[in-house]
């Protein structure tokens, strides 16, 4: 095949596919919207020390941890406070990943509660990263666990 002639039919065949492709890349470009994301940027709160408050649908939701302070090896119970749908959870490292840690909650008469284990990390502290679906909004919570000495 390569070593074929270049005839006229073969050039006009060329000529006429690199004018469809050239048409083809420039309308798209011409015509290009870039899309924008569904959701809005998620922001984060620092769970360490203090209990993080955000607006869900015009009411007020308060997370917090039920004690302080936060220790590795150890299970955590994170409270919700709020009239919600079930929350889904996952926990995961924000300085080195260690899996994705699910959260199960219940229900209790002031919202949810969730309970997930933490496990031991080699460092002197880790910082995690609870990504919590409230009512179809994605929330992000930080928080850090210090090496028991």
């Amino acid at each position: 095949m390569a070593a074929e002639k270049l005839t006229r039919a073969r050039l006009i065949q060329i000529i006429f596919l690199m004018v469809v492709l050239i048409s083809a890349f420039t309308w798209r470009t011409l015509t290009y919207e870039p899309t924008s994301s569904v959701n809005p940027p998620v922001k984060s709160c620092d769970l360490t020390q203090k209990k993080c408050e955000i607006i869900l649908e015009e009411k007020l939701v308060v997370v917090d941890f039920s004690s302080r302070p936060l220790s590795e090896n150890s299970t955590l119970e994170l409270t919700i406070s709020g009239e919600m749908l079930k929350p889904l959870a996952t926990v995961e490292g924000v300085d080195m990943f260690m899996g994705s840690i699910p959260v199960t909650f219940s229900e209790s008469s002031t919202g949810w509660n969730g309970e997930f284990f933490v496990p031991a990390c080699t460092h002197s502290e880790m910082t995690w990263q609870i990504k919590i679906k409230m009512n179809n909004k994605n929330e992000m919570f930080n928080f850090t666990v210090f090496k028991d000495q």
